[in-house]
């Protein structure tokens, strides 16, 4: 029996019964590696990752859910498999892989996409199989960008005094006497004090400019006069962003709130120009290409790409140009030059699932070139 993946009829779409042996009933774990290409790491299946790639290069054994149906068939064991696990499989492909049920010994062999099974919309959510009990808590995704604290007196605004004390040499302005009938009542035998304030408030402080008249007897100030400030936090908060909106806690919260495909991938953009959270940007991207946005699908696209890919620019631990062939077809087919180019490089280059790639891809780069992709055009020799 070994180890294999087959398709019988009257599974339920989108399952598929893995079967190995010798084994006797118990848990099932599995662990399902990609064959890597020369010069390509090992990289290992945890469909229980979100935050970006689920394909890494740490072995993980998938546990998988108690309620998946288990036989004992022909001295080995018999389980169906759904698309949690059978999603991230690809047509052509083989993957190391190794079964083991407690107390049997682990069955280890290759595994092959099985003919007749159809996996069809987009990536599986809601997975909620639980961790084995001996395995420690994954550990979250960090920020790419750390962001530090400022210190609570990094910033001090002086504070403004109730009552400013006259400069020692104010500055007189002549003042016509106003019309008697309007006159306010003296007291003391004194004028009235005109006072004609102005105020503006800098970070790094605050100034006042009184003018005063020319009278020597000292007036104390209008309760109106010495009460009122401009409100500085209102200027400081529209100089930056949050600091939330620069973690990956700041992108989910965003995303919790279903907003359109363009505002998802504008943020994205804002996060890519600031060379910010490339995590926070792969989600950003996926949100928005799930949603039918052809920049943020090439965008991903670039980020599997063997021939865009790079650690400082890549969330993900290595290229995929399966992955990569993937999304730059979803915008090639709406119409994206770049995306059209990119996508007939990827098929030329043989490294896709597509076994009819090499000459599929004259077809997509005579669609960029078309359009003026001058890529496209010195790839045809045009």
């Amino acid at each position: 029996m070994n180890l294999q993946l087959v398709v019988r009829p009257g599974l339920p779409p989108g399952r598929a019964l893995l079967r190995f042996g010798p084994a006797a009933p118990g848990p099932v774990s599995l662990r399902i590696g990609k064959l890597p290409r020369p010069g390509e790491a090992a990289l290992y299946l945890n469909p229980r990752l979100e935050e970006a790639e689920v394909w890494q290069p740490k072995p993980h054994d998938i546990a998988l859910p108690a309620e998946w149906p288990v036989s004992a068939v022909d001295g080995g064991l018999e389980v169906e498999v759904g698309a949690e696990v059978l999603w991230y499989l690809r047509p052509g492909h083989q993957y190391e892989a190794c079964a083991t049920a407690a107390g049997s010994a682990p069955v280890a062999g290759r595994l092959t996409f099985p003919k007749g099974l159809v996996l069809r919309g987009e990536r599986p959510t809601g997975w909620q199989m639980a961790a084995p009990a001996e395995a420690a808590p994954r550990t979250p995704v960090e920020d790419p960008v750390a962001i530090t604290p400022q210190p609570a007196d990094a910033m001090v605004i002086p504070p403004v005094a109730a009552a400013v004390t006259p400069p020692p040499d104010p500055v007189a302005v002549p003042v016509s006497a106003p019309a008697a009938a309007t006159a306010p009542p003296q007291q003391g035998g004194r004028g009235k004090l005109v006072l004609a304030a102005g105020a503006s408030l800098l970070l790094a402080g605050a100034a006042a400019a009184y003018v005063f008249t020319g009278r020597p007897s000292a007036v104390p100030a209008s309760p109106a006069a010495t009460a009122s400030a401009p409100a500085a936090p209102a200027t400081l908060g529209a100089t930056a962003p949050a600091a939330e909106d620069r973690t990956l806690a700041g992108v989910r919260s965003f995303l919790a709130a279903t907003p359109g495909a363009e505002a998802a991938r504008q943020k994205a953009e804002a996060l890519g120009t600031a060379g910010q959270l490339l995590d926070g940007q792969f989600l950003l991207h996926r949100y928005a290409a799930e949603k039918g946005d052809m920049a943020s699908a090439r965008a991903l696209g670039r980020f599997y790409d063997p021939s865009t890919w790079a650690a400082d620019k890549s969330p993900l631990p290595a290229p995929n140009p399966v992955e990569a062939a993937r999304w730059y077809q979803k915008a090639a087919e709406a119409g994206d030059a770049e995306s059209q180019y990119r996508y007939g490089m990827l098929l030329r280059s043989g490294r896709t699932d597509d076994t009819d790639g090499p000459e599929r891809s004259v077809g997509w780069l005579g669609k960029a070139a078309a359009q003026g992709h001058v890529g496209a055009k010195q790839a045809l020799g045009q």
